[in-house]
């Protein structure tokens, strides 16, 4: 189950970051590097490994997913 989940927040985190490069030169610096932030703490998150029950393990991790996409739609918000 993690692992597909990891998988899956990968990918996410990657189309986010070759989007935002994309357009990075019109981008304001600022929100260049808050988007960057985030992004760099979904690899962490994605990068954590189980120590404990998969479930366990999946339930935390989606909290701290939720998290990270609420901060990256505040910033996306404050932004445009």
């Amino acid at each position: 189950m993690h692992k597909e989940f990891r998988r899956d927040m990968e990918g996410q985190t990657r189309r986010i970051i070759e989007v935002y490069t994309a357009f990075a030169k019109d981008l304001d610096a600022v929100l260049v590097d808050d988007l960057r932030e985030v992004c760099s703490k979904f690899m962490k998150l994605i990068e954590t490994t189980s120590e404990i029950g998969d479930n366990v393990w999946f339930k935390e991790m989606e909290r701290e997913g939720d998290k990270l996409c609420e901060e990256f739609d505040e910033i996306v918000n404050d932004h445009f």
